[in-house]
């Protein structure tokens, strides 16, 4: 019975809590290129969080470190619904995130200056492949 009402009283929570990541990754979807760093920024903060609550509660009291988690997970929700009220009115001052992915120009100066050095064959095929 314990269990049960256990169970009854975190699933609430917790599927909140994880409900965060899936939003923001919706939120920056047009950004597919970023989204491997999301995952692994994901993966450390939740290693280090572990570690860091521990330590919170330690020094300041559990219930202080809970406080103080509740109060990131708002701040959070509250970027969230900011950043979706500033898409729906279009109040963005650049409507593209800057890429991390090099530009064709980039790669061409690049190609270029592979070209005065010695490259190997392969490298070479596959930057004008690129290019192309």
């Amino acid at each position: 019975m314990r269990i049960l009402l256990s169970v009854l009283l975190l699933a609430p929570p917790a599927f909140c809590m994880g409900m965060m990541f899936p939003l923001g990754l919706s939120t920056w979807r047009r950004h597919s290129e970023l989204l491997p760093f999301f995952w692994s920024a994901n993966g450390i903060t939740s290693m280090l969080a572990s570690v860091l609550g521990m330590v919170l509660s330690i020094e300041f009291g559990i219930a202080n470190t809970y406080a103080l988690g509740a109060c990131f997970y708002v701040v959070c929700a509250l970027m969230l619904v900011g950043s979706r009220q500033v898409n729906r009115l279009g109040l963005t001052a650049d409507p593209a995130a800057p890429s991390i992915q090099p530009t064709q120009a980039e790669l061409a100066a690049n190609i270029r200056t592979a070209e005065t050095h010695a490259v190997s064959p392969a490298v070479q095929t596959r930057a004008n492949e690129v290019i192309e």
